[in-house]
């Protein structure tokens, strides 16, 4: 009787370990992709006071850098990307 429960505790135990990295990998995915909607929600808002900064500039005659056109560039690229992947993660979790 023995030789037939050791290897059932095995399995059970190995499906009980693997199920439970699992439940952490998905909370620690739900953890990140929340921090990182907060994140780009505030790289916006610096976006979008920078841009408020460069049009009253602008309007004052002066013309705006490369380095602040390519910092908005970046952020515009990015915010593509970090949708596309927040996206993914959430279809992820809905599984």
């Amino acid at each position: 009787m023995e030789l037939v429960i050791s290897p059932i505790t095995e399995v059970v135990t190995r499906v009980v370990d693997c199920s439970t990295r699992h439940l952490n990998y998905l909370r620690a995915l739900d953890e990140n992709l929340n921090k990182l909607e907060e994140e780009m929600a505030q790289l916006n808002e610096h976006k979008e006071d920078l841009i408020n900064k460069v049009i009253a500039e602008e309007e004052q005659l002066k013309v705006r850098t490369n380095q602040v056109n390519g910092w908005m560039q970046r952020v515009e690229t990015n915010e593509v990307k970090v949708d596309q992947i927040i996206f993914e993660g959430r279809q992820h979790l809905e599984r």
